[in-house]
């Protein structure tokens, strides 16, 4: 037994076979009904044989348009009953014009004249067994083909009648035998040959799928590959913040305990003038200790914002105000290293959404990376614009750039990442634990803004933070914001 889907493809192979017989068959019937004509026209009417080959031909020109659509349907596997249907009521039609034309025959006198409609039914039923697989196509190829001639050798006077009866039944016995077994070759042949298609196409679907599988492997493994290089690249970065942070906490440290030790011990004495030196190496104490302080302050921002937990409180802030605060803040540094400092922004700037607080940590950590990596004499320049936000709201862009060392294009990401510092920088032994510019970017992201480092600049750096102008139809004086 098969399975549906075998037994549809088997069907339509099969009508598709016997579909291109049809028409080859219908195409070499009006000749051939010519012939016969021709060879029974001294024996049968001449009417009658026009009226026969007629009828012939009309049946050709129906089988013909009906095989060549079998054959279409059968190609795309979409044959319908209809269409088997025309194909057998054509084969009928044609067999049942060559059974009553060889009826006729067997009905002439001539021996000569019977033996060859004798041989010309026998070819024709031959050919039929021979190639009609389909069992419905077969009866509708045998039937109209044999009543007529075997009426005719049951009830007709001519001599011999019964022993072309019993040759022809024999005929089909025996032929029919040979050819049965040829169909089941034939049909087995099929059959294989249908699922050898069938397992070539689920190889080649497999083929496809393992080919995505490997894909998808690849793609993983390249991941997990990046993720291993960015992991060496965390560790290496963490070893060298180990390695900065040490030396930034040991050098305060030494201090306070150098002094704290010179103080504890009296090693100046105890006079007036000693005390008061004393005092000053307090004050070497305490900002060593306010060193230490900002440093872990620093390290305490940053595990908050890559926590997600870096409250700020959202306000309408004066931004020109907290620019003159960092600018008043930093200005003894840049002129102790004869740096100016110029300030291109508009007083009227429109109020901004952020935290005070957080607005001059961004400010003060990128204002003192830009004196940091200005050399003596540089410049420095801030600026501010009203712009159109990538959320299309109103916004207010500050822009800090300097003509400093900059930063290679290929480090603008690597930079922001904590503890991570320019190779320029590390190359020009310029102090600090790369932290500011992570810090400043989380908290402008947790105030709803963005830090961006332009690209591609010649010389120098330009760092922009954009934040959102202040409604306050939508937002209130405390709303609190947190995480980024």
């Amino acid at each position: 037994m098969y399975d549906a889907d075998t037994y549809s493809a088997l069907r339509n192979a099969r009508v598709a076979m016997e579909a291109a017989l049809s028409r080859r068959a219908a195409i070499a019937t009006p000749p051939g009904a010519v012939v016969s004509a021709l060879l029974m026209q001294d024996h049968v009417e001449t009417a009658w044989l026009i009226g026969w080959t007629a009828m012939m031909t009309l049946v050709a020109l129906f089988r013909i348009p009906v095989a060549s659509r079998a054959m279409d349907a059968a190609a795309r596997g979409a044959v319908t009953t209809s269409q088997h249907r025309l194909v057998a009521a054509g084969i009928a039609l044609s067999s049942l014009g060559w059974g009553i034309g060889t009826a006729a025959g067997l009905t002439i006198d001539s021996p000569t004249a019977r033996m060859i409609m004798s041989v010309v039914l026998v070819a024709i039923t031959a050919m039929g067994i021979a190639y009609v697989m389909d069992r419905t196509l077969l009866a509708a190829f045998l039937v109209p083909l044999v009543i007529p001639p075997v009426i005719v050798m049951l009830t007709g006077d001519q001599p011999n009648n019964l022993a072309l009866l019993g040759g022809f039944l024999l005929f089909l016995i025996v032929f029919g035998s040979f050819a049965d077994r040829y169909h089941r070759w034939i049909g087995d042949m099929l059959r294989l040959n249908i699922e050898n298609r069938r397992l070539l196409a689920r190889q080649a679907s497999d083929a496809e799928h393992i080919r995505h599988l490997v894909a998808e492997l690849t793609a993983t493994n390249d991941r997990l590959q990046r993720s291993l290089i960015d992991s060496e690249a965390a560790n290496d970065a963490k070893s060298r913040f180990l390695g900065q942070v040490s030396h930034e906490l040991r050098t305060p440290l030494n201090a306070i305990l150098g002094y704290a030790e010179i103080i504890r011990d009296r090693l100046f004495g105890a006079d007036e003038a000693t005390l008061r030196r004393y005092s000053e190496q307090a004050g070497y104490i305490h900002r060593s200790g306010l060193l230490l302080k900002a440093l872990i302050d620093d390290l305490l921002d940053v595990a908050r914002i890559e926590s997600g937990r870096a409250p700020v409180r959202i306000a309408a802030t004066d931004l020109w105000a907290a620019v003159d605060d960092a600018v008043t803040t930093i200005r003894p540094e840049a002129d102790a290293r004869r740096q100016t400092v110029t300030v291109n922004a508009d007083r009227g700037l429109p109020l901004v959404a952020a935290d005070p607080r957080a607005l001059a940590q961004i400010l003060n950590n990128l204002l003192t990376n830009a004196i940091k990596f200005t050399p003596d004499d540089g410049h420095v320049w801030i600026s501010a614009r009203r712009i159109r936000g990538e959320d299309g709201q109103p916004a207010v862009a500050l822009t800090i750039r300097d003509d400093g060392i900059g930063i290679p294009a290929e480090a603008i990401d690597r930079v922001f990442h904590p503890f991570e510092r320019g190779a320029n920088a590390v190359r020009r032994n310029i102090e600090g634990t790369g932290l500011g510019l992570s810090i400043s970017r989380g908290l402008a992201e947790a105030m709803g803004g963005r830090l961006a480092i332009e690209p591609g600049r010649q010389q120098g750096a330009a760092v922009t933070v954009t934040l959102h102008i202040h409604d306050r139809s939508s937002m209130s004086d405390d709303a609190v914001m947190a995480g980024r």
